[in-house]
């Protein structure tokens, strides 16, 4: 059984901490039959291996005009992406 990924992160605005708010955890996976077709045919559960996992969180927060500064530390995952989207909430 493989650990969840999990994320301390801190974003800071004018020199004081924002509360962020998570809005969305997401979790997602798939599988493949690697090489053998035979195994298509099998009722065998271990026939699957798993390709790929995703695991994406989203989080809101309010603030001011001015400088921002963000700081996140992973855990249990190799990479990780992020992204910023500025403006109001649609």
């Amino acid at each position: 059984m493989q650990c969840q990924p999990s994320f301390d992160h801190v974003l800071m605005n004018c020199d004081k901490e924002v509360e962020l708010k998570l809005v969305k955890a997401v979790s997602k996976g798939s599988v493949n039959f690697g090489s053998n077709n035979l195994v298509l045919y099998s009722s065998v559960s271990s026939a699957y291996q798993q390709y790929s996992t995703t695991y994406s969180e989203v989080y809101e927060a309010t603030g001011v005009i001015g400088e921002w500064e963000i700081s996140i530390f992973s855990g249990n995952t190799d990479n990780f992406e992020y992204s910023i989207n500025i403006g109001g909430s649609e």
